[in-house]
């Protein structure tokens, strides 16, 4: 009741230590409290849980003792091990018990396993499990998954979930997942009503995949990415809003579009001259043309070189 949990975990390890008619309750409570707070265990604790259980198999606590044995083996590393156990709980108390004690198991695989452990068996649960199981995981795993790369089996995940609209991070993710697939429209159907720079970086990320550069930049404008916005606005050859919208000195990009009107003037075909005087006027403004390209690429990174070709 005070908060001390080291001496209730010092209390309990104190109990199981003394081999007392409480010990698997004890030991029960210490995985539990273990897992809680997140602490590591004795190396020894799985063993001396399977061996209670073993004596205690075919009442109430023997099941108590078997879902925290899983708990201890996930709290010690040993994921394969602990999901072994999980068709003897399917057996004996049914998919309720299983998707119980596959919170803390797929938790601690997601927080602690490495990334080829955590994709062995991630990917397999995404595929195969259930909504009971995942609802309690599902969002911490799809993080993962999506930091990894695996956007599909994450969006997999995440539409196990019951629809919740006002869930916002589940929508934020849903819209990454979209665009990771290559699905702008749909991160914008999931991004509708969402406000925040999370929301807006995507959305203008999404515009900008659908051809929408303009409106894609006045979003990179609410969120004072001036050069994105000067980009964006570049793209959709609106370089009024650059020179009126966009100050020069937050934007290298803006300085493209004074390059850009200058190319647009220079590279006009002169009317009204002699043969002779067309000409020579030709000449100089390939000239000129050519040096303002050449100005233009070297203001521009090579992705933005790339994006301009």
């Amino acid at each position: 009741m005070e908060g001390d949990t080291e001496l209730v975990a010092e209390k309990l390890t104190e109990e199981v230590a003394e081999r007392t008619e409480s010990a698997p309750s004890a030991l029960i409570d210490l995985i539990n409290l273990s897992y809680k707070e997140r602490k590591a265990i004795s190396p020894d604790v799985p063993e001396l849980t399977a061996s209670y259980e073993l004596e205690s198999r075919e009442n109430e606590l023997g099941m108590r003792l078997l879902r925290a044995g899983v708990v201890s083996l996930a709290l010690t590393g040993q994921f394969a091990q602990a999901l072994e156990e999980l068709p003897q709980i399917s057996k004996h108390e049914g998919p309720a018990a299983r998707a119980d004690v596959m919170e803390p198991l797929m938790t601690l695989l997601t927080e602690r396993a490495d990334d080829v452990t955590f994709l062995h068996y991630g990917l397999a649960f995404a595929r195969q499990s259930s909504s009971a199981e995942a609802a309690a995981v599902a969002e911490i795993m799809a993080r993962r998954l999506l930091d990894l790369g695996f956007a599909e089996q994450a969006q997999s995940l995440l539409q196990k979930l019951a629809l919740e609209p006002e869930n916002k991070e589940r929508r934020l993710m849903m819209a990454e997942t979209a665009l990771a697939l290559g699905k702008p429209h749909n991160a914008l159907v999931e991004l509708m009503g969402l406000e925040g720079s999370r929301a807006n970086r995507m959305r203008a990320e999404a515009l900008w995949r659908n051809g929408e550069f303009s409106r894609s930049g006045e979003y990179m404008l609410v969120e004072e990415d001036m050069n994105a916005a000067a980009r964006g606005f570049w793209h959709s050859e609106n370089l009024d809003a650059i020179e009126t919208r966009v100050p020069a000195e937050d934007a290298p990009f803006g300085q493209v579009a004074t390059v850009t009107s200058e190319i647009s003037k220079t590279s006009k075909d002169p009317e009204g001259l002699s043969p002779l005087a067309h000409a020579r006027a030709l000449v100089e403004s390939s000239i000129g043309t050519r040096g303002n390209i050449a100005d233009l690429l070297s203001r521009v990174t090579p992705t933005e070189n790339a994006a301009a070709e």
